[in-house]
């Protein structure tokens, strides 16, 4: 832990939770801060390492038409805990490994399938890839994948998240205040500018794929439908599929006229603040997805702003939620918008 040299408040990793300011290198020895290359505690000039795969966890290199390499990784040993959720393929456990650690197991079964092939898996393999290529501290962070052959399935494992997702956090606390709220969005904003910079769309960005740590350190998770504009989408175009969840999806993804690029995930931020900020979807006027659908595709308006957020708040929205592609903010302007400066 650091003091920020913004806002005085402790914190940790290279953006102040609380301000969104960059913190001070810190040094590998104690953790203290580093001046001049220096330690200001024990007097050493080393940084901080980045943090290293869990041991025992070996990272497994697979391509979508090589799903056969994880049969001939070792196999890694974990005991399972509780369910932590269910998707569309797949369920997720806490699951602890040998060494003690915990971490987050998904576990998606192959049934009688002995070479299995079609969208679930290619969906899952792109995942893989993409996790184990990237490390961010907004972002959850991968460890390794395996084969079980006890049960046919493939095990993947990643970084447990104790403090749950922002969705179940706002339904236990009843809301947020305006300084999570902020340091809440610039976390998320960071990760994204991160994948954005490496030419990854997220595509599906919601409160229910956005984990919160004890500390309050914001992961972006689920990377089921995220792809690279660079292998995975026209380069001139963006993507050109409709994935996502409706409510959060950006007018551009749902009309598909001409793909959509990085800037879809920017509207889905801004409908995830409105959700921190309501406890609600965007367009909750709408119980039907299909009606939200159209509305969205069809309408010239946004998501109802409320009315009573500030007026800081309010311009950072309306940059988001902007229509028009072209004039929408990207995350890189974001996180220099008064909102997310705000030391108070």
């Amino acid at each position: 832990m650091v003091k920020c040299p913004e806002c005085g408040e402790e914190a940790k990793g290279k953006f102040c939770k609380f301000c969104g300011h960059a913190l001070p290198p810190t040094c590998g020895t104690c953790g203290g801060e580093l001046t001049g290359g220096s330690c200001k505690k024990c007097g050493t000039g080393e940084r901080r390492p980045s943090a290293s795969p869990t041991p025992g966890v070996r990272k497994v290199s697979i391509v979508p038409d090589s799903l056969s390499a994880l049969k001939t990784a070792e196999k890694i040993a974990w005991k399972k805990g509780r369910l932590l959720g269910k998707g569309s393929f797949g369920s997720v456990y806490l699951g602890m490994l040998s060494e003690g650690k915990l971490s987050a197991v998904k576990v998606v079964e192959l049934g009688n399938a002995q070479s299995p092939q079609g969208s679930d898996i290619q969906q899952l393999t792109d995942e893989i890839r993409l996790m184990s290529a990237y490390e961010h501290e907004n972002i959850v962070q991968y460890y390794g994948s395996c084969w079980n052959s006890d049960n046919n399935a493939i095990e993947v494992f990643m970084e447990y998240i104790a403090g749950g997702t922002l969705s179940s956090l706002y339904k236990y606390f009843e809301g947020f205040p305006e300084t999570a709220l902020r340091a809440y969005t610039r976390q998320m904003l960071s990760g994204l500018h991160y994948l954005h910079d490496h030419k990854i769309v997220h595509r599906d960005i919601k409160g229910d794929n956005i984990l919160v740590s004890n500390d309050g350190t914001v992961k972006l998770a689920d990377f089921g439908c995220s792809k690279s504009m660079d292998t995975l989408c026209s380069k001139t175009h963006g993507c050109k599929t409709m994935v996502g969840t409706p409510y959060w999806m950006a007018p551009e993804v749902i009309s598909n006229d001409g793909g959509y690029g990085a800037k879809a995930d920017v509207w889905s931020v801004g409908c995830t603040v409105i959700e921190m900020y309501t406890g609600k979807p965007p367009w909750p006027e709408f119980s039907s997805i299909w009606a939200a659908i159209y509305h969205i595709a069809s309408d010239k308006n946004k998501p109802t702003i409320p009315e009573d957020l500030n007026e800081d708040a309010k311009s950072f929205l309306e940059r988001c939620l902007e229509r028009v592609v072209d004039t929408r903010a990207t995350c890189e302007e974001l996180l220099q918008h008064p909102f997310l400066i705000k030391t108070k």
